[in-house]
């Protein structure tokens, strides 16, 4: 088996174990994400609020939250926060209509993954979220080994 086919069936592997945890206020863009994803080979769960989101229980850390910038209550950015307190390893992804030059740099040098503005090219999208499962992985994978 050649070096490419073994890549191959590897990402194939991290698609099927990894969860894509999308968090937005807008239901309908929520439902067309998630649609995107899905054909994309993903697994997806949609929360409309931060809140919603951390209450879900969840027994490991594999995939990557794709999180809007400003929702009721907290937004993205104290969200990437809090995970990153909680020894949460999920890799952050911001997709967002309200994007501005600090909140990006904020976001970037907190860890995210990429900073997306809508509306995203679903290519962009699974793109980002591909980066994301691989750096997961990878620290996961360092994790291990310590």
């Amino acid at each position: 088996m050649t070096r490419d086919m073994e890549a191959e069936q590897g990402e194939a592997q991290q698609q099927r174990t990894s969860i894509i945890y999308l968090v937005d206020d807008d239901p309908s863009f929520l439902r067309a994400l998630s649609r995107r994803l899905q054909a994309g080979g993903y697994k997806v769960e949609s929360f409309a609020s931060a809140e919603e989101f951390l209450a879900h229980p969840r027994s490991e850390f594999s995939g990557c939250v794709v999180l809007d910038l400003q929702m009721p209550g907290p937004g993205g950015l104290e969200l990437q926060d809090v995970l990153a307190r909680a020894q949460m390893p999920l890799p952050v992804i911001f997709l967002t209509a309200h994007a501005d030059v600090p909140s990006s740099v904020r976001a970037m040098k907190a860890g995210a993954i990429d900073f997306l503005t809508k509306p995203v090219r679903g290519d962009d999208l699974l793109e980002a979220v591909n980066r994301a499962i691989a750096r997961g992985a990878s620290a996961r994978e360092t994790r291990r080994k310590q």
